[in-house]
């Protein structure tokens, strides 16, 4: 597990989490990473080595579901750093 991404809904509607791709579409997966749109867990899909890139950015976000309707709460911007070799 890299990390967890956690909100909160208002009115207690679910919240779901994504990616956000160039394009705008969501998708739980980058090629790096799986991010559970239940959970919020983000985990790595393969080793990371920090010689070949020592960070990574993705674009996160969330929705709610009301109605049979996504609505998109809001987008951020994550930065994560590989640890160094062997640690």
């Amino acid at each position: 597990m890299v990390t967890t991404v956690t909100a909160t809904d208002r009115d207690k509607d679910i919240v779901t989490y994504y990616f956000r791709r160039p394009n705008g579409e969501f998708t739980s997966d980058t090629p790096e990473f799986h991010l559970d749109p239940n959970s919020g867990i983000i985990t790595t899909k393969k080793p990371l080595d920090r010689e070949d890139t020592p960070s990574y950015t993705v674009r996160l976000g969330q929705y709610t579901v009301l109605y049979g309707k996504k609505f998109k709460c809001h987008n951020m911007n994550a930065l994560f750093s590989t640890s160094s070799d062997g640690g």
